[in-house]
Parts: C-alpha cells; sequence; structure tokens
C-alpha cells in the first residue's frame, strides 16, 4: 500500500491577494491553485491516501477553473449524518472528505484500473455476470467520504444512450451534457463500480456536484466489502437519466427496495413514451385577453381568482397560443403577463443567508441601474449594486479562521459569478459583511477599490417562481427606463419591464379540462407485469408525475384494456420483444 502522497507545485499562477493597487486588470489565471496536502496517514501503509477537507485538495478532485461554466442547483453537499445539505461546510460535522484518485495521465493504457486510490482495489464482482468491481482492502472508509469526479469523455446523448458507462450532467437552461467512461484510457476507476441490488447492499449515492458527478459514503465500508453505487434521488431527472441508469446496471436491476416513498419506487422499469421525449407531459392550457385595465398587482389577482394565474408559458407553443388569441382580437397593445424581476430577494452567497435589517447601502441604492444589477460591491464601507457580468476585484471569506484573518481581498478583476467560484474553492464563499466593522476593514484590505462581496439576489421570474425563459426581451429591454420597472408585458411575442403600477391590459391562462389523452407507453421491467398490484403502482406513480408536472388535481389514470396486451418479465422474449405496448388513458 502506497503512503499518502502530498501535492507541493508552484502556485505563481494563482491570483494574487491584494498587495498592489495598480494590479486591478491581471488576467484570470489559466490554471487552478493547488494546495500542499500534508501526510495524514501518520506513517502507516493501511491508510486510504489523502482523505482531506475540501480545501486541501489538488485540481485533480475538484477540477476548479475560475471561468467555469455555473451549473444549475449543484453547488450544494449532502451530510448523511446531520440529513441535510450545506456549501463548503456542515455546521456540525465540519468540512467533507475528498478520497483522490491515483494520479495517472490520460491516454495511459489500463488508465482506469491504475487510478484506483490506495486501499481499493479491483476485482471480480459478488455480483454474478458483471465482470470486474471495486473492494475495499484497507481501513473502513467513514461515512461522508467522497470520491470522484468521475472521468471520462464528453460524448453526444446517442453515444452515451449506448455505452453502459454514462452519466448525464444537467447545466443551466436545461442543457444537458453525457460523460462517458467506456474508454479506459480516457476514464478513471469509478467505470468499475457496480449498481446495488438492493437497499441493504448500497453504501454509496451517486450525485452531480459543480459539473462533476460523484459518489457519497452512504454507509460505512467495511474491509473486504464491495463498493455498491446507487443514485440520489435530486439527481434523476427524466427518461433520458432513467435509461443510462437502466443501462449502467443491466446486469443487476434488481434494486427492490433502494427507494422508500411508495410501492412504486421499489420497482425498477423504465416508462418509454412513444414519439415524445418527456414521461410527463406539458400543461395544456388557454389564455384570455382581459382588456379591462389593472395594475400587475390587480391583474394577478383577478388571474388567480377567475382562471389560474397571470400567464406564463413552458414553451414557445404556448406563446403561439397567446399571440393567437392576440390576433383574434387584433390586439396590438402592451399587455401584462406573469413576469416580474425579483428586487427584494437580496441574500449572502455563504448558507444562502437572507439578507436581514442590517444593511450598507448607499444613499439610492441599491437602484437596478439599466435593468440588470443584481450582484454587490462594496466601496468605502458602503453598498452599490451592479451587473454581475462586470470585472472587478473581490473580497473571500475563510470559515477555517477567526477574527479579521478571516478576510482576503484579489486584484485580479473578475465577474460576480467567477469571484463566487474561485473562493468556494480556495477559501469558503465570497464576503458576508455582519457589521460596519467588518465594512471598515474589508475597505482597508481593498484599499479603498470596489470589490464584490457575496451579497446577490434572483431576477426575472414568473409568478409561479420558476425562472424566467421563453420569451425574447424586446430590443433595449429590459432597462428600467423610468426607475421601479419590476413588471412584466408582452407585445407581439416580446417582453419588456414596465412599473408595475401602470394600467394596462392582462392575459390569464388556465388549464383545458375535459380532455381525454392517450399515452403509449412501452415498460420494461424484471417485475411480474401481470401482477396487479405491480400495475396499481405503475398508475399511481405515473400519476403523481402528471400532477406534479401541473396537471389539475382530478386526473384519472387507467390502463385501457386491450385484448392483445400480455406483459413478459423482463428477458422473456414475445414475438421477437422484451416487452410488449400498453396505452395509458388519462381524464383531466
Amino acid at each position: 500500500m502506497e503512503a499518502c502522497a502530498t501535492v507541493n507545485e508552484d502556485t505563481s499562477n494563482s491570483l494574487e491577494q491584494n498587495t498592489n493597487v495598480e494590479q486591478q486588470n491581471e488576467e484570470i489565471p489559466k490554471t487552478t491553485v493547488k494546495e500542499e496536502v500534508p501526510d495524514l496517514c501518520g506513517g502507516t501503509s493501511s491508510c486510504l491516501a489523502n482523505i482531506s477537507p475540501m480545501d486541501q485538495q489538488n485540481e485533480e478532485i475538484l477540477k476548479v477553473m475560475v471561468k467555469k461554466e455555473e451549473s444549475e442547483d449543484d453547488s450544494f453537499l449532502y451530510c448523511e449524518e446531520c440529513r441535510s445539505f450545506f456549501i463548503s461546510e456542515c455546521q456540525v460535522h465540519g468540512l467533507p472528505l475528498f478520497i483522490p484518485d491515483n494520479p495517472v495521465l490520460m491516454g495511459v493504457t489500463d488508465r482506469a484500473k491504475q487510478t484506483i486510490p490506495p486501499g481499493l482495489e479491483a476485482r471480480e464482482s459478488n455480483i454474478p455476470d458483471t465482470g470486474l468491481g471495486v473492494f475495499n482492502k484497507g481501513e473502513t472508509v467513514p461515512v461522508g467520504a467522497h470520491f470522484g469526479p468521475y472521468e471520462g469523455e464528453l460524448v453526444e446523448q446517442e453515444e452515451a444512450m449506448n455505452s453502459g458507462y454514462s452519466w448525464v450532467i444537467y447545466k443551466s437552461g436545461n442543457f444537458e451534457k453525457y460523460i462517458d467512461a467506456k474508454k479506459e484510457t480516457h476514464s478513471n476507476w469509478m467505470r468499475f463500480v457496480n449498481c446495488a441490488r438492493n437497499n441493504e447492499e448500497q453504501n454509496l449515492v451517486a450525485f452531480q456536484f459543480q459539473g462533476s458527478v460523484f459518489y457519497r459514503c452512504c454507509r460505512p465500508i467495511e474491509p473486504g466489502q464491495e463498493l455498491l453505487v446507487w443514485y440520489e434521488e435530486e439527481y434523476a431527472r427524466g427518461v433520458t437519466f432513467d435509461y443510462l441508469w437502466k443501462k449502467k446496471c443491466s446486469a443487476n436491476v434488481s434494486h427492490q427496495s433502494i427507494t422508500h416513498s411508495s410501492a412504486m419506487e421499489q420497482l425498477l422499469f423504465i416508462l418509454i413514451v412513444t414519439g415524445v421525449v418527456q414521461v410527463v407531459l406539458s400543461v395544456p392550457r388557454k389564455y384570455y385577453l382581459i382588456q379591462q385595465g389593472k395594475t400587475w398587482t390587480d391583474a394577478l389577482t383577478y388571474c388567480r381568482t377567475y382562471h389560474n394565474d397571470l400567464a406564463t408559458f413552458e414553451s414557445n407553443a404556448d406563446l403561439v397560443k397567446l399571440q393567437s388569441v392576440a390576433q383574434e382580437q387584433q390586439f396590438t397593445s402592451n399587455a401584462w403577463i406573469g413576469l416580474y424581476d425579483d428586487i427584494n430577494s437580496w441574500r449572502w452567497s455563504m448558507g444562502n443567508e437572507p439578507l436581514g435589517t442590517e444593511t450598507m447601502w448607499e444613499p439610492g441604492q441599491p437602484d437596478n441601474g439599466n435593468g440588470d444589477q443584481s450582484c454587490v460591491l462594496t466601496t468605502f464601507a458602503t453598498w452599490y449594486d451592479a451587473p454581475c457580468s462586470l470585472p472587478r476585484r473581490f473580497a473571500c471569506i475563510d470559515g477555517n479562521k477567526t477574527g479579521n484573518d478571516r478576510f482576503v481581498s484579489y486584484t485580479t478583476s473578475v465577474t460576480w459569478f467567477e469571484a463566487q467560484s474561485y473562493c468556494r474553492q480556495f477559501h469558503t464563499d465570497l464576503v458576508t459583511i455582519r457589521d460596519s466593522n467588518e465594512a471598515s476593514y474589508i475597505n482597508i484590505l481593498s484599499q479603498g477599490w470596489g470589490v464584490w462581496i457575496g451579497l446577490f439576489r434572483d431576477t426575472w421570474k414568473w409568478s409561479n417562481q420558476t425562472n424566467f425563459t421563453t420569451i425574447p426581451w424586446a430590443t433595449g429591454e429590459p432597462n428600467n427606463g423610468m426607475g421601479h420597472e419590476d413588471c412584466g408585458f408582452i407585445n407581439n411575442a416580446l417582453a419588456g419591464d414596465a412599473q408595475c403600477s401602470l394600467v394596462q391590459p392582462f392575459f390569464c391562462f388556465g388549464v383545458i379540462t375535459g380532455q381525454i389523452q392517450i399515452i403509449r407507453l412501452k415498460i420494461q421491467s424484471d417485475q411480474n407485469m401481470n401482477d396487479p398490484a405491480l400495475l396499481a403502482a405503475i398508475l399511481d406513480k405515473i400519476q403523481q408525475k402528471l400532477m406534479a408536472g401541473g396537471m389539475a388535481m382530478n386526473i384519472t389514470v387507467k390502463f385501457r384494456a386491450q385484448s392483445d396486451v400480455v406483459f413478459h418479465k423482463l428477458g422473456q422474449k414475445s414475438n421477437g420483444t422484451v416487452a410488449n405496448k400498453c396505452n395509458i388513458t388519462f381524464f383531466p
């Protein structure tokens, strides 16, 4: 067994701390900072190498780049003991532990096996017909230890779905990318970790974190035990994920008790909607033009009283429907829709903590100038809102230190999101300011230059609290031209901002009811598909998903009786197919 390695590399390309006022325009470094990792094994040979806090990991652990693309909702880690999410550090159990790979260059023959961390080994799996598995041959791996990231090549969806070694990674704007570990020369040892077949076997949880896939230890892994993984519920989204997971676990698909929320979730199967990508259907909507003028708030009340809500859109098809209503009534003016700027959602990056009453705004601030100011700079101990895309200096806070030693200021000019990313990886987060003394010290530290702090807010949302999508802004909008233009309208399929007190027509929407729609599904399972209890569980789960997608609460879902439908267990072929199709009818 190898002793714990240390990393001691040149850090001359790291972001420079604030020691020279004239260096404010220094470029973002092209490499990440590497910090020395101490020997935690005490010279013994049985220690898992480099089990250390997040802030002590090298770039092969977190692969942090300052100019990384922001992912969607994947900045949180999870404490298995507290059963709660956290950013950077659990308030009770401290910093998370990461177990790094053995460093091996990409392209090396048999690279995947060579990356296995000391204390683990690859050998024949205990699960029949699955080939290699990964086992613990060292000391017990503790709950909360992290492995990763999962390494491989970025591939297209079709290649990922044919691989059996792929994970999907969700990006902002509903964009997906796929990481495939099929090639052992361009992947790491995590490709050999097999799927757990039941709840008792599972000791790892797969989840997405900062644009990569990691495995978290959810049970102690004793010497001799095989590492077996299942996915975090928050990570699984839609049919594409289900298909990739099914492909990955094709040799051991009977994970019958891994989830607990319903009978349906104890079954492993894939629902493939014929000709459709998503199982959950979009809500069928009808739009209403109300030409009686009202303020945005009064329009919202009216729509929620007599229909469902102010007009919102889930797709371009919804926008086309609204435009048809406007054309039918020859309406060409501005009209309110369910769009607003969430100007009161200020909170701190660290811990997502609300701003509270202690503020240090410069008089007249925040003013949302030009309609795009949702991040905060501090200058001379007061706050100004500004566009998050501006390149500015920044200040971080280090939760491992106390007093003024916690604060560090950098002279490099970056965007707010780049500053947040850097602070989270090499300290704790962007700085949180709690009183005037801290504000004054940061002003001294930054030598009077404006620096990004961890204060930010949400921007445009639909009235149902989902993020604004679909409609393009009109040229020059939003611009907050008259000040306090925090509500949205539509004109000729383009959005604009206006003061919420303005009186003008508006669009409502309502859910279409009374329709019968048929979903054609192909169901694959290793369960007895003729079991009435199983069929009932499937229908119940489909109904839950439809309702979760916004359908009316009086949906009835049932199998349409067909004399030619016979279900077969997975692997029992009938007329050349693995599983027959069925029709499911639901009645809104």
